[in-house]
This record gives structure tokens, C-alpha cells and sequence, in this order.
């Protein structure tokens, strides 16, 4: 991976950064430049997490690794041409979020100011590690399917759904709890109760036909507390189901098939 450092070095280094504030980064809707807290203690803060991010990007093997290998057999190709940047000065909650720079270079961003607020709360290796599985398996997911992209920008309601469903469900799975699947307990009561109310929703939001409304629930499927996203939590129960029958292998078909009529898929 490509790693690109200047904007947190040189807020750690006390430097101006006016300049920065006018870089790619910061000109995407929702992600405008947000002067960083420059108190000694806060940046001694940032200097922890910057450490131990770094450490974990430099060493990187994705969770799951048995998945990625059947799913994107040129991972490590991909992620070879892809770009970690390590930033200060996006606006909560943007902790991390991968973006398309201007030369179309897929970019793992991840702010290290936002990442203060893991430091003694959990293990900052362990929550970077996860959030790259998570948001690198998205870079994968759209090279081998690159119409993703047009299908959640501007496809219809119902294909949009599909798409963020399929997209979401993957990167969910691969990075759950920074776990190997076989380590997880899928049968719990608390993720039956889980997909439950997860499929619930969906049910309600794939009969939704208010343009109003049908914004609404495109937005509740895919942000806001983890485990009420509803398409997420769909998709990766769906994707576990999957695993447990098949494996590997199962997952890879399913990836195969594509992402048309996937959430109606999850309900099943």
C-alpha cells in the first residue's frame, strides 16, 4: 500500500495547515476541513494513535484471509495500487472512510485526531486492523465489480438497495469484530435477534414507494449504530448463513453472482 503521512505529520510538527485544508481530501461533500484541537495534550494523544495505526498499516494481512483469497484471488495486486492516508481535520464521525482521489486512486482514509477516542477504551491496533479489513475489502469489492458504483450513485431505488447490500454485507463479513469466522458464534440468540429486526426493516424498506421516504431508508441501511444498519447486518447475516453451508467456496459463488436481487436474497 501506498501511505501518505504529510497532513498529520505536520500537525504534529506544529505546522500551519491552511494549505492542506484546501487538498482533495477535504472538497467531497461531508468531509470539509475542520481546524484539529492543537492543545500539547491533544497531540500527544494523536502521536499514540498515529504510531500504532502506522504499525498496523506496515504490517498489514487482512482478516479472513482464506475469504479474500477466494474472493479477490488479486488482492494483494489491488491493495499494492491502493492508497492508506493518515489525516487530521475531517469532522466527526469520519474516523475512517474510503474515497476515489483525482488521479482515481482508491484511498483509505482514516483520521487520526477522530481515533483519540479509542485510546484506553480498546486496543488501537486491533480497531485499525478491523477498519482496514473492512474498508480495503470495499476497494476490492468495486474493482472486480466496478458498476457497483454507477448502481449506488444512480441506479433505482430498489437496484441502490441491492447494491449498498451486497457491497456492505461483504466488507461486514470479512470484518466482523476483527475475528476469524470460525471464531465467531453465528447462532447467538443476540445476532438472531439481530437479523430479526434486520429483515424486518428490509421488508418494510423494499415495499417503501415515497421518493421521500425511500431516501430515508437508503440512508438508515447503511449508516448509524452499528448493528441498526439494516442492510449491513442483512448482508452479513446472510453471508454467514452462506459461509456455514459452503465455506470459502459458497461465498465466492455468491460474490460471483452479482449484487442484482441480492437483498430480497437475504431474506430468505
Amino acid at each position: 500500500m501506498k501511505l501518505y503521512t504529510d497532513i498529520v505529520t505536520d500537525y504534529l510538527a506544529g505546522r500551519s495547515l491552511a494549505a492542506h485544508a484546501q487538498e482533495w481530501f477535504f472538497t467531497q461533500p461531508g468531509y470539509c476541513f475542520q481546524e484539529p484541537a492543537g492543545s500539547d495534550a491533544q497531540k500527544a494523544a494523536v502521536m499514540q494513535v498515529y504510531e500504532q495505526v502506522l504499525r498496523t498499516v506496515e504490517t498489514f494481512v487482512p482478516g479472513n484471509r482464506p475469504v479474500w483469497d477466494a474472493l479477490f484471488p488479486d488482492w494483494q495486486d489491488i491493495l499494492r495500487g491502493a492508497e492508506t492516508a493518515l489525516i487530521v481535520g475531517y469532522p466527526p464521525p469520519n474516523d475512517a472512510v474510503v474515497l476515489k482521489s483525482p488521479a482515481g486512486v482508491d484511498t483509505a482514509v482514516l483520521d487520526m485526531g477522530l481515533w483519540v477516542q479509542y485510546l484506553g477504551a480498546v486496543p488501537v491496533e486491533r480497531v485499525a486492523h478491523n477498519l482496514l479489513t473492512h474498508e480495503l475489502c470495499h476497494v476490492c469489492i468495486h474493482r472486480h465489480r466496478p458498476e457497483l458504483d454507477a448502481a449506488q450513485e444512480t441506479g433505482d431505488y430498489l437496484s441502490r438497495l441491492d447494491a449498498f447490500t451486497f457491497d456492505e454485507g461483504f466488507a461486514h463479513f470479512v470484518s466482523y469484530n476483527d475475528r476469524e469466522a470460525n471464531q465467531v458464534d453465528w447462532d447467538a440468540p443476540e445476532l438472531r435477534a439481530v437479523w430479526t429486526r434486520s429483515a424486518a426493516a428490509m421488508r418494510s424498506a423494499r415495499q417503501e414507494t415515497q421518493p421521500a421516504q425511500q431516501q430515508e431508508q437508503l440512508h438508515s441501511a447503511v449508516f448509524g449504530s452499528y448493528y441498526d444498519k439494516y442492510a449491513c447486518m442483512c448482508g452479513l447475516y446472510y453471508l454467514a448463513r452462506c459461509w456455514q453451508g459452503g465455506g470459502s467456496a459458497r461465498l465466492a459463488e455468491e460474490f460471483a453472482a452479482g449484487w442484482q436481487g441480492f437483498a430480497e436474497k437475504t431474506l430468505s
